[in-house]
């Protein structure tokens, strides 16, 4: 999400492209040192993998996965993903939008009527690219760590904004608002007739054999072998306190996945490959507007991030109580990776944009 921001794991013989991998040093070079400085800026421990359709896989690990036992991160470990579920969930709504079930012209209102304020003006495209100037919810959450097991149905995150205005009138500026994907889940319920994680394991999951990855729904812990999450402690900002285990809920549609690496590489390599979406809508999905405050441009749940260098990646980065994740692709799927540090940052993003620029750079 949250801006603030499952079976056997997959055996290191697979490349995300389905072939052999190739031998390859771990934990070296400037990747690894990238991931370290990402570390520096705060988090226990942390892990990338990269799979390059040419040069194979290689796996990078730093720091602690768990600071009571003290075990080292290991590249196939789960972690809750924050906002890369944003891409999951517009992957759904555009295969929707193929199918010709919807319409991004389509009103919030004519599918959720009176869910919001202002949504017989508000698009469904609007909802995705954070372009529809609806306040984000997620200001109104408490993540101190003895709040963060607080379970929220998805009208009561919706209550939370019932008071705020608009940031601006819809499709006139670019303001990220996790809202926006609430309602996009709760559409493509409508839609399909079912909740839109079944949309999600059915259209995505499946389909790609991402076996570990997890809608956990109501579930608070993290299944099989995982990282553990941290946060500050409010009272002593140098302690860190444990909250691997959190409400879902508070994320729902918006960042609610658990992923690893490896699953991730693969998503994003269908998705910008075209194996998820007709050619028609990937179009829509990486026609990006300027984001106020930001370089780059987000597309229609996809981030578009220019590198120091000049190469250009698509994917997403996500914040959620322990965590922060980024996962991209090259425009083609040629080169894909995966990265999450196992505490929530201040300000990961000039860390976790190092390691990509390690990576393509």
């Amino acid at each position: 999400m949250l801006r603030r921001l499952i079976s056997p794991a997959l055996t290191v013989a697979l490349v995300l492209s389905g072939g052999v991998a190739l031998a390859q040093p771990t934990g070296t070079g400037k990747v690894q040192q990238a991931l370290q400085a990402a570390l520096d800026a705060g988090a226990p421990g942390g892990l990338t993998v990269v799979n390059d359709r040419r040069t194979g896989r290689q796996t990078y690990v730093a720091g602690q996965a768990d600071l009571t036992s003290g075990r080292a991160p290991r590249a196939t470990d789960r972690f809750r993903i924050g906002s890369v579920t944003k891409p999951f969930v517009a992957t759904a709504l555009l295969q929707l939008v193929g199918d010709g079930k919807l319409s991004l012209d389509d009103k919030v209102a004519k599918w959720l009527p009176g869910a919001v304020k202002n949504g017989e003006n508000i698009t469904l495209r609007q909802l995705l690219q954070h372009t529809s100037g609806l306040p984000d919810f997620v200001p109104h959450l408490d993540f101190s760590p003895g709040a963060v097991l607080t379970e929220y149905t998805p009208d009561q995150l919706l209550k939370l904004i019932v008071n705020d205005q608009p940031t601006f009138p819809p499709g006139q500026g670019w303001s990220y608002s996790n809202t926006g994907y609430l309602l996009a889940g709760m559409v493509i319920g409508k839609v399909t007739g079912r909740d839109w994680r079944q949309a999600v394991t059915d259209r995505i999951l499946r389909p790609l054999g991402l076996r570990d990855t997890e809608l956990p729904y109501r579930k608070t812990t993290i299944s099989g072998p995982h990282l553990s999450g941290y946060t500050a402690d409010p009272a002593n900002p140098q302690r860190r306190v444990e909250v691997t285990r959190i409400s879902p809920t508070m994320a729902d549609a918006a960042g609610e996945l658990i992923s690893t690496a490896d699953d991730l590489g693969r998503f994003f390599r269908a998705l910008l490959s075209g194996r998820l979406l007709p050619a028609a809508q990937l179009r829509e999905m990486t026609t990006a507007v300027p984001m106020t405050g930001r370089q780059g441009g987000y597309g229609l749940g996809l981030m578009r991030t220019d590198l120091s260098c000049g190469i250009s990646v698509w994917g997403h980065g996500g914040s959620i109580p322990g965590f922060n994740s980024w996962a991209a692709s090259d425009a083609t799927g040629g080169k894909v990776i995966g990265l999450n540090v196992n505490q929530q940052l201040a300000n990961p993003t000039p860390a976790l944009q190092g390691v990509l620029t390690a990576a393509y750079c």
